[in-house]
């Protein structure tokens, strides 16, 4: 027999190409399969190998199956798998081949210059909080205890309010709800960039958005959130940070 090692994408072109067949494989395992979604090859290659194999077995491997049933059932239906196998390091075909790691946690405090940034995000997302809270879809204010998990479920409430609502008032306030939604996920995110990786990262991020809106494809909420006097204040903050070589503390 042949074992073969290829990229998704090299086997998918070759299958178009009628360059390679899989009428004959045994076996195809596809690592890190939590890709197989959309329009990713995986999908394309599973598919074209049940409809043409003679006696086809597909194997799926991953550490990072999706944290709900329907993105699972949805790998699952990509892949035309039915079993699914878990393993943790205490069983007992893996507990062999796990060794102690000491971890040590180095507490480091960002610069002054990022807490001047950080200031400004977590005042804006504050008063976010609090008008949500206001219209009774929060039940916090406190930026500690506002997740982004928590907004996005947020959002999908919204959404659903939305289709239900018959009132014209009722669903004007919903819409702007909605647009503070959008924006507090946008401004957790930046808080999380300039906390965990550094104000270059922020910079990348800042930048994709003015991208965006200077080439009209931003939507309502970013275009307002960009126009705020804290955000261009962030950006020259940013500026700052650059020319001034501060980095952060973890590099």
């Amino acid at each position: 027999f042949k074992i073969a090692f290829m990229t998704p994408q090299v086997l998918q072109n070759d299958i178009i190409s009628n360059l390679y067949s899989l009428d004959d494989v045994s076996l195809i395992i596809f690592d890190e399969c939590h890709r197989s979604v959309g329009d990713y090859a995986y999908c394309f290659i599973a598919k074209k190998y049940v409809e043409t194999a003679k006696n086809h077995q597909i194997l799926g491997l991953t550490a990072s199956p999706g944290s709900t049933e329907e993105k699972i059932n949805e790998i699952k239906n990509n892949l035309f798998v039915e079993h699914v196998e878990i393993r943790t390091d205490q069983d007992s075909d893996v507990k062999p081949y796990i060794y102690k790691v000491d971890n040590e946690w180095i507490k480091v405090k960002l610069p002054s210059e990022f807490m001047d940034i950080k200031k400004i995000l977590i005042e804006k997302l504050r008063a976010i909080y609090k008008w949500l809270k206001q219209q009774e879809l929060l039940n916090s204010s406190d930026v500690t205890k506002i997740f982004r998990k928590d907004l996005l479920a947020l959002d999908k409430i919204i959404n659903g309010k939305i289709s239900a609502s018959r009132d014209d008032e009722e669903k004007i306030l919903l819409f702007s709800a909605k647009k503070f939604v959008a924006n507090a996920i946008r401004l957790s995110h930046m808080d999380e960039l300039i906390e965990t990786q550094g104000v270059s990262a922020l910079d990348d991020y800042m930048k994709k958005n003015v991208k965006k809106i200077k080439q009209n494809t931003a939507n309502k909420s970013l275009k307002e959130l960009f126009r705020d006097s804290g955000i261009k204040q962030i950006l020259k903050l940013i500026e700052t940070n650059k020319e001034n070589g501060i980095v952060h503390p973890k590099l």
